[in-house]
């Protein structure tokens, strides 16, 4: 499929532009004692050993099986994808009908992988909850929330709306809010999710965009409008990442459509959080 030059032109830019950002910040760190993200350290395992613990409680499995749920995925996953025939629709259906609970383990994994991003949301999140009182958050596209449940039982939130399709992640989120006490925490069906106008200090859409066939609506009329003034977008979309369920159809629309143009014209990029060029911290205009 041939993909759109902007895109490709982004592609070829994004890792230029996130050297360049992180050698500024260094400057910046080192000359004006500019804070910059750092490393979470212990904090980022205890909370993603707490995640996995929590999921074989809630599955009533052991650490092996765990483990195997996570090793079989890619398998399945690419074996599901194809049945489907490329449909995203039945595929997340099937999923949700007949790997439910393996797809929970594994997203306890892939929630973790990229340690930059626990890191990133951890010191944005805190220097909003160091200077308000109330930080209000919508976790969209949450799947299993890990990350976003992380930060809230560590206060750095004090409302939290997840938001996905129905699936087995629903009641884990409950179980969890349950078990460690978090009763400001809910999970709505993305489908009717009633949110309001400039509503939350922060969104995190981490992982969503590059599985829809019109991600730049969602950018353009969810994503924008929910966002309080000021308020931060934490967006990551690993494009073409070689994942089955990563459309081709995702980034045509992004590059083509305006999405891509939008969130450059209405948000400002404060941080560079990957060498992929929207992957980062947006503040609205």
């Amino acid at each position: 499929m041939q993909y759109p030059a902007s895109y490709l032109l982004h592609k070829k830019y994004a890792l230029i532009e996130f050297i360049l950002f992180k050698v500024s910040t260094s400057l910046r760190k080192h000359l004006l004692h500019h804070s910059v993200v750092s490393t979470t350290g212990n904090v980022y395992y205890a909370d993603f050993l707490k995640a996995i613990d929590d999921c074989c409680d809630f599955l009533k499995i052991d650490l092996a099986t765990f483990t195997q749920y996570f090793l079989d995925h890619p398998k399945w996953a690419q074996e599901v994808w194809e049945k489907s025939n490329g449909n995203p629709d039945v595929f997340n259906n099937t999923i949700a009908e007949q790997y439910a609970d393996k797809n929970l383990a594994a997203n306890c994994i892939y929630s973790f992988s990229l340690k930059y991003s626990y890191d990133t949301l951890y010191y944005y999140l805190h220097k909003l909850a160091s200077t308000q009182k109330e930080v209000v958050v919508c976790d969209y596209g949450c799947a299993n929330a890990n990350i976003s449940f992380a930060m809230a039982q560590r206060k750095l939130i004090t409302n939290l709306q997840c938001t996905d399709l129905p699936n087995m992640s629903a009641d884990f989120i409950a179980y969890r809010a349950k078990k460690h006490n978090l009763k400001f925490i809910e999970w709505h069906d993305v489908r009717d999710f009633a949110w309001s106008h400039n509503q939350f200090d922060a969104v995190i859409c981490f992982d969503v965009l590059e599985h829809l066939p019109h991600p730049s609506s969602l950018v353009n009329e969810v994503l924008y409008p929910m966002l309080k003034q000021g308020g931060i977008l934490l967006l990551q979309a690993p494009w073409g990442g070689g994942v089955p369920s990563h459309l081709d159809e995702a980034i045509i629309d992004f590059y083509q459509n305006g999405g891509k143009s939008f969130i450059s014209k209405r948000f400002k990029k404060i941080y560079s959080m990957a060498a992929m060029d929207i992957s980062g911290v947006w503040q609205k205009k």
